[in-house]
C-alpha cells in the first residue's frame, strides 16, 4: 500500500507502480517493496546527470539540495486520474518497477530458449537475464504513460556486470552493501529526470492543454440521488422506461437551456411578467418553446433597436466613416488563447519542476504562470497553479530551506479581506 493520497503534499511525490514479475512468492514481493521504500528519498546531489544530449532540463546540478520523493504503490490508478493528465500528472504512475526473484528465475524461464552466449554456469543467469528483456517491452505497452520501465531481480547471486537494457540484477541482503538500494534508486531518478526532459519538451510543442472535463449531468444525478428525501434528494429510475425519460433529448434541452441563460435578461415588454399575454399564457406571446440562445433573448429587442437605428440614420448622414472593431475583437480573442496556452504550458512544467526536486524552479515558473492566468480569466489552471506554489512552500519549509517568495496578488487579497 502506498502513502496517504490525500496528503497535502501529494502533488510532490512520485508515483512509482510495482508489480511483480513471473514467479514470485507474496512474502518475498512484500520484502524487496520493503527494501526499495527505505529509500524512497533520494537527495539530487547524489544523483548523476544523465550524459545524454537534450536531456539537462531536470539537472540534478542546478539544485543539489532538493529531494525527489517517490511514493511506492502496487495499486493501479483509477481510470479518473489517468484523464486528469497532464491536469495533475502525480496521480500517474511516471515509473514502473518490475519485481523479480532471482532464486526462482532459473525455474520459471527453463522453457526459453537459451542463448548461445550460455555455455557453460556462469553465464546461466545472464541467459535467463535476457529472457526477461521482452517482460520489459510487455510493461511499456502496458504502461504507455510511464516514462521509466525498469525491471529489478533481486537475489540474484550471479550478479553479472554488464545485463540487458531494462534489466537491474540486486544482489540479496546479505552480500549487499549500505548504499546498494541507495544506488539502484539514484540510478532509476537520473533515468526519470532524463525522461521527463524529453516529456517536457513534447508539452513545450503544444499550442495549449486541454483543461479536464466531467459531464455535469451524471455528477448533479448522483448527488441528488445521495442526498435523503427531505432535502430534495432523486430516486434512481429503476425501470428502462424511467431512465429513458431522465435521459429524453427534452431533459437534454431543458437542462441546456437553463445552463445557457445569461445572468441578466433585458425586463422588456415581452418579457415582464406583469405582461397580460405572459400570465395568459397564450400560444400567441411566444413563450411556448424556452429560448435557448442569446440571440433569442433578445429577439424582442431587434425591432425597438432597428427603429432607433434608422431614426438616427435620418438624422445624421450615412455616408459617415467608421471604424470597425471586428479585426481588433478576434486579434485580442486570438491573443488571449496565446497566452492562455502558454500559462497552461507553464503549469504542466512547474509540476514536473515540482516532482524533480526542483523547488525554487518550480515556484518562479507555476508564479509566472499564476499571474498569466488571472490576467487571462482562465480561473482554473490558475487555482491549479496557486495550488501547486503551496505545496511547494510546503516541502521547502519541511526540508528546513531557506526561499524568498513575493506574495501573489490573489494571496494579498484573500489577507486584506480577512483582516477586515
Amino acid at each position: 500500500m502506498g502513502l496517504d493520497t490525500y496528503s497535502p503534499i501529494a502533488p510532490a511525490r512520485v508515483k512509482a507502480l510495482v508489480i511483480p514479475v513471473g514467479q514470485i512468492k507474496q512474502s518475498k514481493y512484500i520484502r524487496f517493496v520493503d527494501r526499495l521504500r527505505q529509500e524512497n528519498v533520494v537527495r539530487l546531489g547524489d544523483v548523476s546527470p544523465d550524459g545524454r544530449p537534450n536531456r539537462t532540463t531536470f539537472s540534478p546540478l542546478a539544485f543539489p539540495d532538493g529531494l525527489v520523493l517517490y511514493d511506492l504503490s502496487a495499486s493501479l490508478p483509477l481510470s479518473s486520474y489517468v484523464d486528469l493528465t497532464p491536469f495533475e500528472i502525480y496521480r500517474v504512475p511516471l515509473l514502473v518497477i518490475g519485481i523479480a526473484d532471482g532464486g526462482n528465475l532459473l525455474d520459471w524461464s527453463d522453457k526459453e530458449p537459451s542463448h548461445p552466449e550460455a555455455a557453460n554456469g556462469d553465464q546461466v543467469s545472464a541467459s535467463h537475464l535476457h529472457a526477461l528483456s521482452r517482460n520489459v517491452d510487455d510493461l511499456k505497452e502496458d504502461y504507455p504513460l510511464a516514462l521509466v520501465h525498469r525491471i529489478l531481480v533481486f537475489d540474484d547471486d550471479a550478479n553479472p556486470a554488464v545485463g540487458p537494457e531494462g534489466i537491474t540484477p540486486v544482489p540479496p541482503l546479505a552480500k549487499s552493501r549500505t548504499t546498494t538500494m541507495k544506488t539502484i534508486m539514484c540510478d532509476l531518478t537520473s533515468l526519470l529526470l532524463a525522461e521527463m526532459a524529453e516529456y517536457a519538451k513534447s508539452i513545450h510543442g503544444l499550442s495549449s492543454v486541454a483543461t479536464p472535463r466531467t459531464d455535469v449531468r451524471s455528477v448533479s444525478n448522483d448527488i441528488a440521488s445521495a442526498l435523503p428525501s427531505h432535502m430534495g434528494g432523486a430516486s434512481r429510475p429503476n425501470s428502462a422506461a424511467e431512465r429513458s425519460r431522465s435521459f429524453s433529448p427534452a431533459g437534454d434541452a431543458r437542462l441546456g437551456y437553463r445552463m445557457s441563460m445569461p445572468t441578466h435578461v433585458p425586463s422588456t415588454a415581452g418579457y415582464r411578467a406583469s405582461s397580460p399575454d405572459r400570465q395568459a399564457g397564450s400560444p400567441a406571446s411566444g413563450m411556448s418553446t424556452p429560448p435557448t440562445t442569446f440571440e433569442e433573448v433578445n429577439g424582442n429587442d431587434a425591432t425597438t433597436s432597428s427603429e432607433r437605428a434608422q431614426s438616427r440614420d435620418r438624422v445624421r448622414p450615412g455616408s459617415q466613416d467608421r471604424i470597425s472593431t471586428t479585426g481588433l475583437a478576434s486579434g485580442n480573442i486570438a491573443e488571449r488563447e496565446r497566452n492562455r496556452g502558454k500559462a497552461r504550458i507553464g503549469v504542466v512544467i512547474g509540476a514536473l519542476y515540482l516532482l524533480a526536486g526542483r523547488w525554487p524552479d518550480a515556484i518562479k515558473e507555476l508564479a509566472q504562470s499564476a499571474t498569466i492566468s488571472r490576467a487571462n480569466s482562465d480561473y482554473v489552471w490558475q487555482a491549479k497553479a496557486m495550488d501547486y506554489l503551496v505545496v511547494c512552500l510546503l516541502v521547502c519549509s519541511w526540508a528546513g530551506m531557506d526561499f524568498r517568495y513575493r506574495l501573489h496578488k490573489t494571496f494579498k487579497a484573500f489577507a486584506q479581506q480577512q483582516s477586515t
